[in-house]
């Protein structure tokens, strides 16, 4: 018989039980989209073996074997002899289940960049090099493929394909803890119950996070460059300023939200004033970075240079925050606006 795929022209005979399908001869499918993986996945599979559905690979009802894969994966493996050649004996058995949980990050992170964009998925080198590195055993042996075409859905999501948008991502996390103060001072000045863990917490998880991680990201990777490059200096130095302000008030916001100190209307009263400063200095500071000092980073470095701080800036979310830190603090803001009341998204919602 005669038919034809994708404008070729196919001739098939039928072989009977004597000349079977095998994998010696697949059809490729290069997906651009998680959503052509999905479908292609989808159809293809019903009614083939369960067993041939891996790392990639799947038989339809019929027996033919199928290779629906990212259209990025060429690329990919063309850097891998060069990136899978460095070998580090020492400590290999300790590393081998964080290195396979890093690769399995990868994975969720490629399947974001393939999902929201990805002709910048093929052009950005950053996440090639990443991915080979802590992932390409999961290439030949594990069902990287097959997270891919299933439609992983872990709950870890993609942490930002650059520098800049994995810095205005974490001014969501402040966006989050601002709020969390405007409901317990809304609480406090009205008279009403809050207790002092309101604050604290909420200063705690700043203290970490926006200052200890994110804030000395941006003090030793992205404020050297703009000073280096003689732009937007004053910014700058405006930013930096407002850094050591913002710590001071922390600090001082957890000494004042402990049992003791709490009690003393008085430690509430400054409380208050500590928690307004913070909120009315941040607001402008995150929206002026968002607006003007991240994006200048684009036209200030090249693409590589760009790449190479996310690197380095994921290297310190490691560091500072450990494994997968960024989802694990956003957890622990939404516990904290539950135990508010505020977690509900559509009670702000205005009746009109």
């Amino acid at each position: 018989m005669e038919f034809e795929l994708e404008g070729q022209g196919f001739t098939a005979l039928n072989g009977g039980p004597v000349f079977k399908l095998n994998e010696a001869v697949s059809f490729q499918i290069h997906c651009e989209t998680q959503q052509e993986i999905d479908f292609y996945w989808e159809k293809l599979s019903q009614g083939g073996a369960k067993e041939a559905q891996q790392c990639g690979w799947l038989k339809d009802k019929f027996g033919a074997s199928w290779q629906v894969v990212p259209a990025i994966l060429p690329e990919l493996l063309a850097d891998s002899n060069r990136s899978t050649s460095r070998k580090d004996d020492e400590g290999a058995a300790r590393n081998e289940e964080a290195r396979y949980r890093k690769a399995q990050a990868g994975a969720r992170r490629m399947k974001q960049r393939l999902m929201h964009d990805p002709l910048e998925a093929m052009s950005t080198s950053m996440d090639r090099r990443r991915f080979l590195r802590t992932g390409a055993g999961l290439i030949t042996g594990a069902p990287l493929l097959t997270g891919l075409a299933l439609g992983d859905t872990g709950k870890n999501p993609d942490e930002g394909v650059t520098a800049p948008e994995d810095l205005m991502k974490e001014h969501g996390v402040l966006n989050r803890c601002l709020l969390l103060y405007e409901e317990s001072l809304r609480r406090l000045e009205r008279k009403e119950e809050i207790p002092p863990d309101a604050f604290h917490h909420t200063a705690d998880l700043i203290r970490l996070f926006v200052e200890e991680y994110h804030e000395r990201n941006e003090e030793t990777y992205i404020f050297p460059e703009f000073r280096r490059a003689g732009k937007l200096r004053d910014l700058v130095e405006t930013l930096q300023r407002q850094h050591r302000a913002g710590r001071r008030l922390t600090s001082e916001i957890l000494r004042l939200s402990r049992p003791d100190p709490y009690r003393s209307p008085q430690n509430r009263r400054r409380i208050s004033r500590l928690c307004r400063q913070f909120i009315r200095m941040y607001r402008p500071h995150e929206a002026r970075e968002d607006t003007v000092l991240f994006p200048a980073l684009r036209t200030l470095l090249s693409p590589s240079h760009v790449e190479r701080l996310g690197e380095r800036m994921e290297e310190e979310e490691h560091k500072v925050l450990g494994e997968e830190g960024f989802e694990r603090t956003v957890e622990k803001v939404a516990t904290l606006e539950k135990k508010l009341g505020i977690y509900v998204l559509e009670q702000f919602t205005p009746r009109v």
